[in-house]
């Protein structure tokens, strides 16, 4: 009887495991890490809330994938290529699909495509060019651009960055991120107080820091022309994230862009 017993409690356990096995295995096939990076509206905590247009409309994708999310931010670009690096289950929101980034990972369909870059500048630059500059004009001034090394702005401009001979500054050296001042003010702080004279901004971005910035600033928009296209931002995904995920992810991203929240969420952003 005792050896009956003894038996019947060992099956137990053993299905105990191999039913916790299968819900791990389970639970780990409709999940998925997606990390960001502060960089409002696209992403970015406000009084330790996700916030931004791309985080919004993640979480729109995410729930029409039916997989569970878990939103980690992080502070630099070489923070997102090291984290995938190591096979985790878990995608960058929002980057950018250059040749060399697709040889590394795994992509998923377009999920918002971008306003054109512009120049945020200091008035000096508007006295020069005025309202709009050809970009081989601008990059062949003295005019000192700030930029972030490591950073791309999509290759019809980084190709005529890797050109250039223009001055340039790594902002990593004159910026510092804190948990609730962005990155971004810090550089329009620089231009306003002549410490950089421009940065290449994406248009919706400008505007809303322009309008959240509480002050006024000596920084003006300037066009570019031709005007760039909108660049597409993309899941980045680590290569160890299943291909099914994938799909699902693509199926999900097509259909949140056929609803109306879609349009609603990017028109939240707008500048009013």
């Amino acid at each position: 009887m005792s050896y009956k017993l003894s038996l019947l409690v060992k099956l137990n356990i053993v299905g105990l495991a191999f039913v916790f096995m299968f819900s791990n295995q389970v639970q780990a096939e409709n999940s998925l890490e997606i990390i960001y990076l502060q960089r409002l509206p696209f992403s970015g905590d406000i009084s330790h809330q996700k916030s931004g247009i791309l985080l919004d409309l993640s979480e729109e994708i995410m729930s029409s994938a039916k997989l569970t999310s878990n939103y980690k931010a992080i502070t630099t670009w070489v923070d997102a290529t090291r984290y995938l690096k190591a096979e985790v289950n878990g995608c960058f929101l929002g980057s950018y699909k250059t040749a060399e980034r697709a040889k590394l990972y795994k992509f998923s369909q377009p999920i918002y495509q971008e306003q054109p870059y512009i120049v945020a500048a200091n008035s000096a630059l508007k006295d020069r060019f005025n309202e709009e500059v050809l970009i081989e004009d601008l990059f062949d001034s003295n005019f000192l651009m700030g930029f972030y090394e490591n950073f791309s702005y999509g290759e019809a401009i980084d190709s005529k960055m890797r050109t250039s001979s223009n001055p340039k500054i790594n902002l990593h050296y004159l910026t510092n991120m804190q948990e609730d001042n962005f990155e971004t003010r810090n550089i329009f702080s620089l231009i306003d107080k002549g410490r950089v004279d421009y940065y290449l901004i994406n248009e919706t971005e400008y505007d809303w820091n322009m309008h959240n910035s509480g002050e006024t600033l000596n920084i003006t928009k300037i066009k570019l022309k031709p005007t760039p296209i909108g660049n597409f931002r993309y899941y980045m995904c680590s290569n160890a994230v299943p291909d099914e995920i994938i799909e699902r992810l693509n199926k999900a991203i097509l259909q949140v862009k056929k609803s109306p929240q879609y349009r609603q969420i990017i028109k939240s952003y707008n500048k009013p």
